[in-house]
């Protein structure tokens, strides 16, 4: 593998889709399709679109698959990144001792970074360092929180669903290999109060996980990435310098969400069903009530026409 460390952990990171069969089994070579189309071509002075991939994410469903095909789609995706960006593995389970686990999995097979959600298996923010150091004595990869208050299965309810910043940092403290957050909550207060506490220990990452506001970080983790990662890389290159032309690409995301994510009700839905209309995979999702209408679907046809015609054409990565 090609050794990442913390310090290469940074930038644009997409959460992967996961590419499911018909029958509800990990789609092997349509998650490879994925991964090439994500990374882009692999020729000499090509640089990757992303900085990373981030595998068994929200967008890749992980609430929904088994232990066995969290396995596997680690290892299909790792084959297919080959070492050229660090690969993030989403190793939350139901509980902490399955999540360590998972962990120990992750590190034997060669990801380069786990990524843990803890208000999925435990309910409060005071044990929050615990669960880190826990996890550090049993696993040498650098490590990152999930904050997400969508996938508070055992969390608190109301603010309390979100990590606090000041928990954040003594996590930070006291786990040596936790090097950083992504938050997912939308809230650019507490993203910037992460950012604060993560200045307490350099080389720390905050990365932003609702892509509405890419526009207001270096270090995102998009899901559009997966669809269209050219253009969330645009953004990242010019959201400093070229303020007018960032907000355009900006707005032009936040504008997408209403097609290709149905209002954000379907997004792993229409996400998949964008993908396959460029021959990359099916539109399968374990996760309940993401199957689209035929308004839905017409409507994401006639957005990848206007937006993305050299894909349907040219089908590169089918």
């Amino acid at each position: 593998m090609a050794g990442f460390t913390h310090e290469n952990i940074k930038g644009l990171v997409p959460p992967l889709i996961t590419a499911f069969t018909e029958d509800g089994e990990i789609d092997r070579e349509g998650q490879k399709r994925v991964v090439r189309h994500v990374l882009g071509p692999d020729e000499p002075g090509e640089r990757p679109y992303v900085d990373g991939v981030f595998v068994c994410s929200r967008t890749g469903e992980f609430p929904w698959l088994t232990h066995d095909q969290k396995r596997e789609l680690l290892d299909v995706s790792l084959e297919a990144v080959n070492g050229r960006v660090p690969v993030l593995f989403g190793s939350t389970e139901n509980t902490l001792e399955e999540t360590i686990e998972l962990s120990k999995y992750a590190e034997k097979q060669g990801a380069d970074a786990i990524v843990i959600a803890p208000f999925f298996f435990y309910r409060s923010n005071r044990g929050l360092p615990d669960i880190f150091v826990a996890v550090d004595e049993e696993v040498g990869l650098p490590d990152y929180a999930y904050n997400n208050p969508e996938l508070a299965k055992m969390g608190p309810r109301g603010e309390k669903r979100n990590i606090m910043p000041d928990v954040f940092r003594k996590s930070l403290e006291r786990a040596g290999n936790l090097w950083g957050i992504k938050d997912s909550s939308g809230n650019l207060e507490r993203f910037g109060n992460y950012i604060r506490a993560a200045k307490h220990k350099p080389g720390a990452t905050v990365f932003m996980g609702d892509e509405s506001k890419m526009i207001h970080s270096d270090n995102t983790v998009p899901s559009y990435g997966v669809l269209d990662p050219k253009t969330c890389r645009r953004l990242k290159n010019i959201r400093m310098d070229k303020e007018v032309e960032a907000a355009g690409i900006q707005k032009f995301i936040n504008d997408s969400h209403e097609v290709v994510y149905c209002g954000m009700k379907k997004i792993r839905g229409g996400l998949k069903y964008a993908l396959g209309l460029i021959g990359l995979c099916g539109s399968y999702c374990k996760e309940l009530g993401q199957e689209l209408n035929g308004s839905e679907e017409q409507a994401i046809k006639r957005f990848m026409k206007k937006n993305y015609q050299h894909l349907l054409q040219v089908k590169e990565y089918a």
